[in-house]
């Protein structure tokens, strides 16, 4: 795995994680509380993982949604 990462394209994938992924995973983990996954099965803890993002994703849509009543 570290001589993936150590190459030229597994750099730059890399790279692109850290931009795309990792700042949801953190946010996930510091404000809802998301440390631990309590379900059995890999299926399950993608539901887990999509319901997840998806009300960060909503959330974040509302806040920035000029809607005005």
């Amino acid at each position: 795995m570290n001589i993936r990462l150590k190459s030229k394209s597994g750099k730059k994938s890399y790279a692109i994680r850290m931009q795309n992924v990792e700042p949801v995973f953190g946010t996930l983990m510091k404000h809802y509380g998301r440390r631990k996954i309590n379900t059995i099965g890999i299926n399950a803890a993608n539901k887990v993982m999509l319901m997840a993002t998806g009300a960060l994703n909503l959330r974040k849509w509302i806040k920035n949604t000029s809607y005005q009543a």
